[in-house]
């Protein structure tokens, strides 16, 4: 068994695949089902790697032909490799508008296919050595699936991150020097580095084929090891860095720290078979003693294999040294980053939590030494007592303002009964100047003439008796009218005069004009309740009554126009129109006619509305009243 430098390197990348697969184990038992599509195929992406680096492992270090025939093993591993990867990154963000529906389903089958054919291909060869014992070459295209599948991933990791970095108004070139120089996202920065990983690794066999005529040169033999190893610590750090699955602190940190001590192990493996070759093997081609791991046919030749074996005894003492070493490093490590770190963020969890339950009295105990953590400690105290401070604060604002708040709501309570009782009394002063303007305009006009008739039949009482019957009935009649107008006061004052309806009320009212005038009155009326509050209602209907009875007594019409409608307007609001107008003598607006208390408490029944009253009138052509009301807000 002969130990070169190279192994150094696959036993390193072994022991971190192992820590590796160990973590995305745990991962996929603490995630949804939904989510360990991608992870799952990670997984199976690290263990054929792994099982990659293993056979590389076993030929580089034996000299035996039987097991040189695993050889042949590593371009399937390889081609499993590439699927997995494939199947990893079909599971990944960005998922909508990628490629082809069928891409995802039948790409990974392609590779499986190209990974069937090689097997054949490989037993056939296993069947021709145990034929003639001779290791069969490998003609040059027999790489040819390996390096398509390895394209064909490295266009996916292309694609996607094109895909997830998609700009708007660039051109192509300058999209392109975007995403490789200045990604904008996490998901892009995560795929810009593992197309430069990709790149690399898929740098190395095309290398070798390269140099696969003649002998391979040691600088690319060194350059090969240390890229592999440089693009898989990179790959760790960008998995640790734009990670997709939860991550633990723990795993993060020993996982680091084990990838840098691994790495320098490598290198000072190198570092020594380098310097022990330069004294030792002076003028002896470096690549006949430590091999480069492609050639089926290498074998030390017996010229050489004292050195190699002096050289390979330097090294097995690094190599227990760096498997012994990654064990007690992460045992140790692991275990003093729990008593540390670990019980430290525990501390400060459980503390949050204890804030967040709003026990702002809890106090986190000072630590017995000086560091990071102890100033965190520090300024969760600070903090807290702060919060403590600020709670107290607001609770004796809270108690003061809820006795502010008390203070005001009894003041506006009594504020409120005050303001009501001053409504009411001006509601009653409405009413009785209403009751007044009614029983001037109506019952003590009638009144009056029933006096002045009665003095007309004191006067008359010694005439005929025919002339005095016929006064009688006039005085009849007044009286009559009299009654008629105390009777419609009396329903004015009606307090379920609305119980009905706007339109029903007013239907009432001009039916009892009507009855009591002898008018033709022709109705036309709209309108949607909700429109107006109830008081407005009752506003509206007292200013068409007045104005209809106004028409009615004193316009001697022969016919009386009663219309209201309604129409929407912008946002919502609306606006109603009642007009009444007659064919009656008329009057001038700008005098004082008779019912004059009429019209003044129209007005002011519509300045409560916020309504616009006209009035159109000359003597001898008729009177048109319309009231313009607007409605802010329909309720419906």
């Amino acid at each position: 068994m002969h130990i070169r430098p190279y192994t150094i390197s696959q036993v390193a990348v072994l022991l971190l695949i192992l820590l590796l697969l160990i973590y995305l184990r745990w991962i996929i038992r603490r995630t949804p089902a939904p989510e360990q599509a991608a992870t799952r195929w990670v997984m199976h992406a690290t263990g054929w790697g792994g099982l990659f680096i293993l056979i590389s492992l076993i030929i580089g270090i034996t000299d035996h032909t039987l097991l040189l025939l695993l050889q042949y093993l590593r371009i399937p591993c390889f081609l499993l490799l590439f699927h997995a990867i494939a199947r990893a990154f079909y599971s990944l963000p960005p998922m909508e508008h990628f490629g082809h529906p069928w891409e995802a389903h039948y790409v990974p089958r392609l590779i499986l296919l190209l990974t069937g054919a090689d097997l054949v291909y490989t037993g056939y060869r296993f069947w021709a050595f145990w034929q003639t014992g001779v290791v069969p070459l490998r003609p040059q295209l027999g790489s040819a699936p390996m390096l398509l599948a390895g394209l064909w991933v490295l266009a996916l990791l292309l694609r996607k991150l094109w895909a997830a970095e998609e700009a708007k108004g660039l051109s192509n070139v300058s999209h392109l020097r975007c995403i490789f120089l200045a990604p904008q996202s996490d998901v892009g920065r995560f795929y810009r580095w593992f197309v430069l990983v990709v790149a690399s690794l898929f740098a190395i066999p095309l290398s070798f084929v390269w140099f696969q005529k003649g002998p391979i040169p040691v600088w690319v033999m060194v350059s090969a090891d240390l890229l592999v190893m440089g693009s898989l610590v990179t790959a760790a750090f960008v998995y640790l860095r734009y990670r997709l699955v939860r991550v633990g602190l723990e795993v993060r940190v020993v996982g680091a720290v084990l990838i840098i001590y691994l790495g320098l192990v490598s290198v000072l493996g190198w570092l020594i078979s380098l310097a022990f070759l330069r004294i030792e093997g002076a003028g002896i081609p470096i690549s006949a003693i430590i091999g480069s791991q492609m050639p089926f046919e290498f074998v030390t030749p017996p010229a050489y294999r004292q050195l190699a074996t002096h050289l390979s005894s330097l090294l097995q003492p690094l190599v227990g040294f760096e498997v012994i070493g990654s064990l007690f490093f992460v045992i140790f490590f692991a275990l003093y980053y729990r008593r540390t770190v670990t019980a430290s963020v525990q501390q400060l969890l459980h503390s949050f939590g204890q804030i967040e339950q709003e026990k702002l009295a809890y106090r986190m105990t000072p630590l017995p030494w000086e560091d990071e953590f102890s100033q965190i400690v520090r300024s969760f105290n600070r903090m807290a007592q702060s919060l403590e401070q600020s709670g107290l604060e607001i609770r004796t604002y809270q108690l003061h303002l809820q006795e502010l708040v008390e203070q005001r709501t009894a003041e506006l309570g009594q504020e409120i009964e005050v303001r009501k009782n001053l409504e009411l009394q001006q509601a009653i002063q409405d009413e009785r100047s209403r009751i007044a303007r009614e029983s001037h305009d109506g019952l003590l006009q009638s009144l009056l003439g029933v006096r002045i008739r009665l003095n007309r039949a004191k006067q008359i009482s010694h005439q005929q008796p025919a002339l005095i019957q016929a006064e009688m009935l006039d005085l009849a009649g007044e009286v009559t009218q009299a009654a008629t107008d105390l009777r419609n006061l009396i329903n004015d004052l009606n307090a379920d005069i609305l119980a009905n309806g706007l339109l029903i009320a007013l239907h009432r009212v001009i039916e009892r004009q009507q009855r009591t005038f002898h008018i033709p009155i022709r109705a036309e009326l709209a309108y949607e309740a909700g429109l107006l509050l109830p008081a407005q209602e009752l506003n509206l209907l007292r200013i068409a009554q007045e104005a209809l009875t106004n028409s009615c007594r004193h316009s001697d019409a022969s016919e009386i126009w009663v219309e209201m409608g309604w129409e929407r307007q912008t946002e919502g609001a609306a606006q109603i129109t009642l007009e009444i107008r007659d064919n009656g003598v008329g009057f001038a607006p700008d005098t004082s006619p008779k019912g004059g208390w009429g019209l003044r408490n129209m007005r002011e029944r519509c300045e409560q509305l916020g309504a616009s009253l006209g009035i159109q009138s000359r003597p001898g052509a008729g009177t048109a009243i319309r009231l313009t009301v607007p409605c802010p807000g329909v309720s419906r």
